[in-house]
């Protein structure tokens, strides 16, 4: 049996989840919030009082906790297939990357590869600031670090494209980078 990833959450621009192709209404933008969220961290586990306080870090602790178990629990009860993606442990939570591909998970593998195909890969999978519709308070600290990764792939392709003698190219980047 082949592993395949039938879970799909994009972050790049606007949030989508998507299941077998088909796009995911999980009825709570604090459920999205939370696979956003997840999806950030790219399967590394983060302690549920933290991932509780990003998510409302307007209430108490306790409340926050006692909504991000109400918000788990309705994700089970509306969307089981895709509730299977959340890894839940005594402490943390975290993302099952076996069951769920994201584009930030994605876009990093791009960006950590050695060859220039694989940068402008990840430069088009990059279509728009993160979480761009979203504007959680806690994506701050990820859109910037994607947005450094983003210009440094594109400074990246400009040396690159002058070293090989393709000016129109180089150019190409630098320009990008520019806008």
């Amino acid at each position: 049996m082949k592993n395949e990833r039938k879970i799909e959450i994009r972050c790049f621009s606007r949030f989508c989840l998507l299941a077998d192709g088909k796009t995911i209404n999980l009825r709570s933008a604090k459920a999205e919030e939370l696979f956003a969220l997840l999806a950030c961290e790219q399967g590394l586990p983060i302690s549920k009082s933290r991932a509780a306080e990003m998510l409302w870090c307007d209430i108490d602790s306790k409340r926050a906790a006692n909504n991000l178990y109400q918000i788990l629990h309705n994700i089970k009860k509306a969307a089981p297939n895709v509730s299977a993606a959340i890894i839940l442990t005594r402490g943390a939570i975290q993302l099952d990357t076996s069951r769920a591909m994201t584009d930030t998970e994605k876009f990093m593998a791009l960006y950590n590869s050695p060859e220039p195909k694989d940068w402008v890969a990840a430069i088009n999978l990059y279509r728009g600031i993160l979480l761009m519709d979203n504007k959680y308070d806690w994506a701050n600290e990820y859109e910037a670090y994607y947005d450094i990764c983003y210009y440094e792939m594109q400074n990246r392709l400009e040396k690159y494209y002058a070293e090989i003698g393709n000016i129109n190219m180089s150019r190409y980047y630098r320009d990008k980078a520019l806008e």
